[in-house]
């Protein structure tokens, strides 16, 4: 039958059996595979919102970087600011008795809704920062800044928006209480020379740290399994 040999037969013909296909080829292939059932998986499992973020995740990474703002400024206001001062004081005030100062409270120009509360630790060279954000509600993070550039961060938050730049160690408690994240960070933060912290630095420490790793996320993108995540939470 006409055409019948090129399709049945392509396996016969030693010219293209797999063992002679080069190894980078076969890796390619197995990539392709891979992707390709991945996104399959993904539509099935969890619908068209996912599925569109698998298969356009720069285009959308892109897209997302380009709304949020390259820098921010904070500025200093009341506790009227809170949308549930009761939960947040809950979060920063246990500090209090672990030595840090109060360095008062602020909100962030460029993101209306968002506020915290800004403390240090000049003991234990630590920027604490209790957070209220419309949508992922109220977290701790906990920063140490290492003077070859390197930084620690325990957070409380469950999932992160973003995988962290190169630069900065993680350590995630998700809903730790306070004093059990500030734990967490003494035990297991990397040894270091740690950069000093006071509440006249925090404001600066907090802005420029944004501006580094915004810069380094403008510089290698937002990764395809950030996107994905995203899509799949906000699908669930």
């Amino acid at each position: 039958m006409p055409g019948l040999s090129a399709g049945a037969g392509a396996g016969l013909d030693p010219g293209l059996n797999s063992r002679t296909i080069p190894a980078d080829n076969r890796e390619v292939m197995n990539l392709t595979w891979v992707i390709g059932l991945l996104a399959v998986w993904v539509l099935l499992r969890f619908g068209l919102r996912p599925f569109l973020a698998l298969v356009f995740a720069k285009s959308i990474g892109a897209q997302a970087l380009a709304r949020v703002p390259a820098t921010v400024q904070l500025t200093r206001t009341g506790d009227g600011a809170w949308s549930n001062a009761d939960a947040a004081r809950r979060m920063w005030e246990p500090l209090l008795t672990a030595g840090f100062a109060d360095a008062g409270t602020y909100t962030v120009n460029e993101m209306p809704g968002v506020v915290m509360r800004l403390l240090a630790s000049s003991t234990d060279s630590i920027l604490a920062i209790a957070y209220e954000h419309p949508r992922a509600g109220h977290w701790l993070e906990l920063v140490t800044r290492y003077a070859d550039g390197r930084r620690c961060s325990a957070t409380s938050l469950v999932t992160a928006p973003m995988t962290a730049p190169e630069f900065v160690t993680t350590l995630r408690v998700g809903n730790a209480p306070p004093l059990r994240l500030l734990e967490t960070m003494r035990r297991q933060r990397p040894e270091g020379t740690m950069l000093p912290v006071t509440t006249a630095d925090v404001t600066r420490m907090f802005e420029e740290g944004y501006a580094e790793s915004m810069k380094w996320h403008r510089e290698h993108g937002v990764g395809r399994r950030d996107v994905v995540k995203v899509a799949m939470r906000r699908a669930a």
